[in-house]
């Protein structure tokens, strides 16, 4: 081939070359422009789920997820159907502001403070007469005003509608146990009960009262024997103390509670209590519930007040002899429930330092006597340590005293309960599952009363077990940081990487 040739050649091919070189880089221009496109619309799209992710979440809060073992964030069924039922307005108001309350930033080393927000969001979400407002007390004076009798501090709960309103302390949302051996200590969220109870208290139309008479320096207060009247307000009853000397029995009273009062009560009160069960104003039942206690003394007017009911308490204490029969101590003894009262089975029936009780008549004016709570027939009374006299044999030590008489044309009862243990209703006893006080009282005075529970146990849950919990500032971190910033973030940094990768091939 000579030169000319060659060089024709050469000159041929060039075109060629720089045609095929073009082609190249417009093909790497638009596969690279193709990658941050789609890296974009991917960003873009992941941005945008997560955006409606979280208004969805904010107008629907059952659609997030719940990551509490204990489903600390989950409504029970019984709360659902309380929700779902309320047809009043009904407004929760929390005392904090929204960043404290749901950041967890009460009470942050003991509970799940952002479980009462949580929960009252998915009501909310139920029902819409249910409201709920965040309150900074320091900050909103005027509305602490509106509250005169009540102390109102951070971590506070009212519910309230316009018939009445409910506060729920610190201690009525959450709760704590201690180990007697080790000193740690357990912690307890009871918020789920607490809100809903609290939900039907305020928009019943009615409310009965448990009135707790005070003025004769009773050994047992309403904070010593909480459990016990928390019963009653499971019932869907009010709590209310009064001085039985200086007040009115108040109303709609339905149960009066004398708890082991230490000196005698005056003629007037013993009026008092006649003209309360008497009273036929209402075709309701009246039930007095009196305690004793081995040490109160002589009482003369009560006891007598007692004796028209048929019965009489006795001195000393009650003791077991057999060991099978008692809790740590023989005057911390175990008492057999009479089945005739009330049918079901409760175990371990503690009655520690218990009095004894005897009837003065089986039936008299219409009033009959039965016995509650019984002992073992190894038991015996105790009345004087330094005698050796005993009175061995089976002692009554609760017992019920009834009439049946006509309100308003209606057949409703009298009653009055003497409890022979003072101990039997505190807290520290009653609170314990493995005694079966509670589940016994909630029995014997929802028949006797008549009333129903409308409310929910209060299950305490344990919240001091190590699990896989997520406060609000956790799922913050998760939901903005991870999934809204650095994921998209690390999506377009790939989508950078392989587009400058791809301009260079």
């Amino acid at each position: 081939m000579s030169n000319m040739e060659q060089k024709t050649k050469k000159q041929e091919s060039k075109p060629v070359k720089e045609k095929k070189t073009k082609l190249s880089k417009k093909n790497k221009y638009k596969h690279g422009t193709m990658a941050l496109v789609m890296s974009l619309v991917f960003i873009v799209l992941v941005i945008g789920v997560n955006i409606v992710t979280s208004l969805l979440a904010e107008r629907f809060p059952s659609i997030n997820m719940d990551l509490t073992s204990q489903k600390l964030h989950s409504l029970s069924e019984d709360a659902v159907e309380i929700a779902k039922g309320v047809e009043k307005e009904t407004t929760f108001y929390i005392m904090a502001s929204e960043d404290i309350a749901r950041g967890d930033k009460i009470y942050a080393q003991y509970f799940q403070y952002s479980q009462i927000p949580n929960l009252i969001d998915k009501m909310r979400e139920l029902n819409r007469n249910i409201s709920m407002h965040f309150v900074e007390l320091d900050s909103e004076p005027d509305f602490v005003n509106k509250y005169p009798n009540e102390t109102l501090n951070t971590g506070y709960v009212i519910v309230q509608t316009d018939r009445r309103y409910k506060v729920l302390t610190i201690d009525d949302l959450f709760g704590y146990t201690q180990d007697s051996n080790t000193g740690a200590y357990d912690y307890f969220s009871k918020v789920d009960g607490a809100l809903a109870n609290a939900l039907t208290l305020v928009n019943l139309n009615e409310v009965p009262v448990v009135a707790v008479a005070t003025g004769h320096s009773e050994a047992l207060t309403s904070s010593t024997m909480s459990t016990f009247l928390s019963i009653f307000e499971g019932m869907a009853f009010t709590v209310e103390e009064f001085n039985i000397l200086t007040d009115e029995v108040p109303a709609d009273t339905q149960v009066l509670i004398i708890p082991t009062p230490m000196t005698d009560y005056t003629t007037e009160e013993i009026t008092k209590l006649r003209e309360f069960l008497s009273d036929d104003s209402e075709a309701k039942s009246k039930t007095i519930v009196y305690s004793c206690f081995y040490s109160q003394g002589d009482l003369p007017k009560l006891n007598s007040f007692l004796e028209e009911w048929g019965v009489s308490v006795g001195a000393g204490i009650v003791q077991e002899t057999n060991s099978s029969n008692y809790y740590n101590d023989p005057a911390m003894l175990f008492a057999n429930s009479n089945t005739d009262v009330l049918k079901g089975s409760y175990s371990y029936l503690l009655s520690p330092a218990s009095s004894p009780i005897k009837f003065t008549f089986g039936t008299n004016n219409d009033i009959s006597t039965t016995a509650l709570w019984t002992t073992s027939a190894d038991a015996t009374l105790v009345v004087d340590e330094d005698s050796d006299t005993s009175d061995t044999g089976e002692h009554v030590i609760a017992s019920l005293s009834s009439r049946y008489v006509q309100k308003q044309s209606k057949s409703v009862t009298e009653n009055v309960v003497v409890l022979g243990s003072s101990y039997a209703i505190m807290d520290n006893y009653i609170s314990a599952s493995i005694f079966g006080n509670r589940n016994y009282y909630e029995d014997l005075f929802a028949q006797i009363t008549g009333a129903k529970s409308d409310q929910i146990y209060i299950e305490q849950v344990q919240t001091s077990s190590y699990d896989v919990a997520m406060s609000s500032g956790t799922v913050l971190i998760l939901g903005l940081g991870v999934f809204t910033i650095a994921i998209p973030l690390v999506i377009l940094i790939a989508g950078l990487v392989v587009f400058l990768r791809r301009r260079h091939l």
